[in-house]
């Protein structure tokens, strides 16, 4: 079933578990996003989905600067810790064998690459996961080979290894921090991409309203060499 977004206008009037689900499908599902998120979206209005996916981005910010406070004991500082380790694993491993999100399966699938590159890629996420204990490697794909992603695995790795390993998990730990800074970018980046889809649906809808029968034939027209294009260069 294809999810469509609503009208960013309208989220701050609808049911919570509606944008609970809008948060699932831009972010991958985690409710520690909602708890983090949930009342702004609830109080706010917003122009268009990239202010709101800013607006958030904002959020993570602030909850990663409370996280890596001087304050490790404070119970605000585990909790925020806590909180932003989750929301950044909740995309699914790159190369996981069961991938549930729709949008997640399509971004993998992009990829390709054999049996041999899986298996590869299964391991660099755990030599990942082993050199930034708490992280999970996030990246938006937006085009890229299996073998690009798997070099800038190799050199994260390599650059974390070089920052101290293991002990990269200390929150003051340079590495480690701009790699949180990273996957926060990244999931921004991918709920930007989700939202394409959808906003051109909106615009289209509008569009075609003012278009003569022949005009609406010459844009579908387009439309499907245009998608028949990218499909071709995601091949190559």
């Amino acid at each position: 079933m294809v999810f469509t977004l609503p009208p960013v206008s309208s989220i701050s009037d609808l049911p919570r578990e509606e944008i609970v689900q809008i948060l699932g499908h831009l972010f991958e599902p985690a409710p520690a996003l909602v708890e983090l998120v949930l009342p702004g979206l609830q109080q706010d209005s917003f122009p268009d989905y990239p202010t709101l996916i800013a607006h958030i981005h904002t959020k993570l910010l602030s909850l990663y600067s409370t996280a890596i406070t001087e304050d490790q004991e404070s119970p605000s500082t585990a909790h925020a810790m806590k909180s932003l380790l989750t929301i950044l694993s909740a995309h699914p491993r790159l190369g996981a064998k069961k991938v549930e999100s729709t949008h997640s399966q399509s971004e993998q699938s992009s990829l390709g690459g054999g049996p041999d590159e899986t298996q590869a890629l299964v391991q660099l996420n755990r030599e990942y996961e082993d050199t930034f204990p708490g992280l999970r490697y996030v990246t938006f794909v937006n085009g890229r080979s299996r073998g690009e992603i798997m070099e800038d695995m190799r050199e994260r790795i390599e650059g974390g290894r070089r920052g101290g390993g293991a002990v990269a998990v200390a929150v003051r730990d340079t590495v480690w921090r701009g790699e949180v800074e990273d996957a926060i970018e990244a999931m921004c980046e991918i709920a930007g991409d989700r939202t394409a889809p959808s906003i051109l649906f909106m615009t289209v809808n509008c569009t075609l309203q003012e278009l003569s029968p022949l005009e609406t034939q010459l844009f579908f027209s387009s439309l499907f060499l245009f998608a028949c294009a990218k499909h071709t260069s995601a091949i190559l």
